[in-house]
């Protein structure tokens, strides 16, 4: 009897060792990785938990962003108030442009427009076939939504407790670690250096320090 047990005892161990390798990949146990070596994650305070921010095209206002084309814009150029007979708008300006030695002025009633000069410098107008004389176009960023995801968060909503407003991996400049001779560690960015003297911008506050207790600086 004793003979037997040993007998399917072998048998066994003989079948499982020429078990495919996946097969003994599955029957091994799995471990979970320990839940309290991940960061703690918060909200996201760039969108506010949203997953969506303000578009980020300087000109877009809901959606629409400036005419990349030619015509008159009251963000291009300067513009000027003019005393002309027969506009009595206070709302009206002007833009000056110089051909030759002649200056022409266009009124702010012509936005949408743009001027060309013929063969004997008179000013043409012609319709902006870009904006339609609107001077915005739908904005190719947000696709005319006026808000793009996050980029903080990637519209995930959140993001790791060590993350601020005023640093975090994911910004352009970020700030840099001053180490100090007396011990201290200060995140911030220089601000300004007069004589031996560093202004640090902290999330606090601004710091000043002597350049020579500055130990080294990190990013």
């Amino acid at each position: 009897m004793r003979a037997l047990k040993v007998s399917i005892f072998l048998a066994i161990t003989v079948f499982v060792a020429h078990l495919p390798i996946e097969d003994a990949l599955v029957a091994q146990p799995t471990t979970s990785p320990d839940a309290n070596t991940a960061e703690k994650i918060k909200p996201c305070f760039a969108c506010n938990k949203n997953g969506m921010t303000k578009c980020s095209v300087a000109t877009c206002r809901n959606g629409m962003a400036e005419c990349p084309g030619p015509c008159l814009k009251l963000t291009k150029g300067s513009w000027i108030k003019r005393a002309v007979p027969g506009h009595a708008d206070p709302t009206e300006r002007w833009q000056a442009r110089r051909v030759g030695k002649k200056t022409w002025y266009f009124s702010s009633k012509h936005l949408g427009e743009y001027y060309t000069f013929d063969a004997n410098g008179q000013p043409v107008a012609h319709a902006c076939s870009v904006c339609g004389g609107s001077t915005t176009v739908s904005c190719k960023v947000c696709s005319g939504k006026g808000t793009i995801t996050c980029l903080t968060c990637d519209g995930k909503k959140l993001v790791p407790e060590s993350w601020t407003a005023f640093d975090h991996p994911r910004m352009k400049d970020r700030s840099s670690r001053f180490r100090l001779k007396d011990g201290r560690v200060l995140s911030g960015r220089t601000t300004m250096t007069v004589g031996t003297t560093t202004t640090i911008r902290t999330e606090k506050g601004d710091v000043k320090v002597e350049q020579s207790d500055i130990v080294v600086k990190e990013r």
